[in-house]
């Protein structure tokens, strides 16, 4: 009876100030109105109004329940959520294509989606809103906007969906609903969906490299699942072959420098793959000043050392 009493307080203190707060006020007490107790507090994260991370029930359950809560390494699932790619012109090098999120980005949300998946129920998905804010114009102005999405853990293999991407933040909008800069405008995002594809999610039609432990689910632009076993090898692979690609360049470079071919990449027994040693041409004078040291120490007769110095000096 004191809990009911305590609750019709609270009720009405929210009522009487502010409708709008009443969820806040409830957000995160421990109701035990029935002898049923249950966190009112969903967020996870969340910075603004438009910023959050959330758990929320499902979209649809014909997929079946998600296997949460779950543990899983904060790394694999950063090292497997920047391996996400939009591909360019299709000359454009691997190295080269635009990430889905930043390093920024998939660090905050690895740290949250292990955090969030811990304590989800098999009932439950994460969703999510960020804002990424990119120069234009040579870097004299800026543009802000937003990517939306879920994830859940099913299979031993994460999910994730995008609904909103490339979202375009309106200043002109928020200008004029909030003057004062206090936050208030709230934008409608959609979060992406089990069921139907999102319109901000055409974008990703035949537009996302996949790598090893990365895919599309089938028919699904805009739904990815991360192998987080199989994705960081690959994530490995992608820098190895980064830097050889990088070391093949400054191999060509030297060759157009010298006018001269060098031993390309070798593979050694073990597989581990490294540059050849590159044995840069004597200059005439050295290759004299060698000659020389040979006669002196009579490795060479008068004859020779006459003949080879010729023939270095025709070389000129």
């Amino acid at each position: 009876m004191n809990k009911l009493k305590n609750l019709a307080f609270v009720v009405c203190l929210s009522v009487f100030f502010q409708p709008v707060l009443a969820f806040d006020i409830f957000e995160g007490l421990d109701l035990n109105i029935f002898g049923k107790s249950e966190k009112v507090n969903k967020v996870l994260w969340e910075d603004g109004p438009n910023k959050y991370f959330k758990l929320e029930d499902q979209d649809t359950s014909e997929y079946g329940q998600n296997d949460h809560p779950v543990e899983l390494d904060q790394k694999a699932i950063a090292l497997s959520l920047s391996l996400l790619k939009i591909k360019g012109p299709a000359l454009v090098p691997v190295d080269q294509l635009t990430p889905v999120f930043t390093s920024k980005q998939a660090v905050l949300m690895s740290g949250i989606f292990v955090d969030g998946l811990r304590k989800a129920s098999s009932k439950q998905d994460i969703i999510f809103v960020l804002e990424k804010t990119e120069p234009k114009l040579m870097g004299l102005s800026k543009e802000s906007s937003f990517a939306a999405g879920r994830i859940f853990y099913k299979d031993k293999k994460l999910n994730l969906i995008l609904g909103d991407y490339n979202k375009a933040r309106n200043r002109g909008y928020e200008a004029a609903y909030d003057p004062s800069n206090a936050g208030i405008v709230t934008y409608r995002f959609d979060h992406g969906s089990r069921s139907k594809m999102s319109k901000g999610s055409e974008k990703f039609t035949k537009s996302v490299y996949e790598f090893p432990g990365v895919e599309n689910k089938s028919l699904r632009p805009g739904w990815f699942i991360l192998d987080l076993e199989l994705a960081p090898k690959g994530y490995a692979h992608r820098e190895e072959q980064a830097r050889l690609q990088g070391l093949e360049r400054k191999r060509k470079e030297i060759e157009e420098i010298f006018g001269q071919s060098f031993p390309a990449m070798i593979t050694t027994s073990n597989q581990t793959v490294i540059p050849a040693p590159i044995v840069l041409p004597k200059s005439t004078e050295d290759r004299l000043v060698e000659l020389n040291k040979l006669k002196d120490k009579g490795l060479i007769t008068e004859e020779e050392y006459a003949a080879k110095r010729q023939k270095i000096l025709d070389e000129l």
